[in-house]
């Protein structure tokens, strides 16, 4: 066993994502670490490609993989909440360029979520559509056992 990174503190979301991002038909290794750091490992030689951290934010959903930008390697959606446990009031939904590891998007849907983002074609025109779906709790005080009902808001963004 070879330690490519460590997060000792905090650790890793599962799963990683192994994928191509230097164009050599071997799938390297893509992590997203709870301290706001997501990293990128050869997959042939296991040395660091890149690793970039998104300032006083904790992650807690996976990444995805898509073709966001105008080549032909894989780039990374990540959504992370600012703050720190437990004070996490909203969340940064950030596109990580798979090349050069550089944030090329960011944005916010203006609340705190921790869902997966999911790249998908939602209408089979070869335009790329990310869905993140968050909830935002609504406290009812009418049960006994304060019951918390979830309000699910779905956000599509679509990526020409």
């Amino acid at each position: 066993a070879r330690l490519l990174d460590s997060s000792p503190d905090k650790g890793y979301i599962a799963p990683a994502v192994w994928i191509d991002i230097t164009g050599d038909s071997i799938s390297d290794i893509v992590a997203n670490a709870v301290e706001g750091k997501l990293v990128a490992f050869d997959g042939s030689t296991y040395e660091p490609i890149w690793s970039v951290k998104v300032p006083n934010s904790e992650a807690y959903s996976s990444l995805a993989p898509g073709f966001f930008t105008a080549d032909s390697i894989p780039d990374f959606f990540v959504s992370y909440a600012i703050g720190q446990w437990p004070q996490l009031e909203w969340s940064k939904q950030v596109m990580v360029d798979g090349v050069s590891g550089k944030i090329a998007f960011i944005d916010s849907l203006g609340f705190y979520q921790t869902s997966s983002p999911v790249v998908i074609d939602l209408d089979g025109n070869g335009i790329r559509h990310l869905n993140s779906i968050g909830c935002s709790p609504l406290i009812t005080d009418n049960s006994p056992f304060n019951v918390v009902e979830l309000s699910n808001l779905v956000n599509i963004v679509v990526l020409l």
